[in-house]
């Protein structure tokens, strides 16, 4: 139970650093090319995110309902918060 629940937060959890990162790298670009990169970079990282959960639950011993529960439920989170930072920062910038 735990550690399908920990590798599922985990997993969401890197995903989230991953965005966070890739937002800073690219938020001083010009808009276009911006949100090219970002929307891009977040499909990227979709595929990416089944791809090793896929990986995981053939490997690991891992509960996959409580994994399911615990990636999808933090990677929900995060993305909210990515999308209410740019939306701020886009309307601060704007200002």
């Amino acid at each position: 139970m735990w550690g399908g629940l920990v590798c599922g937060v985990g997993l969401a959890l890197l995903n989230g650093l991953i965005a966070w990162l890739s937002i800073r790298w690219t938020w001083n670009s010009r808009p276009q090319r911006f949100f090219k990169l970002f929307f891009g970079g977040m499909v990227l990282r979709f595929v990416l995110t089944v791809a090793a959960s896929a990986a995981l639950l053939l490997v690991a011993p891992v509960d996959p309902g409580y994994f399911v529960a615990g990636l999808g439920a933090t990677y929900i989170f995060i993305l909210v918060i990515e999308i209410v930072a740019v939306v701020r920062r886009t309307e601060r910038e704007r200002a």
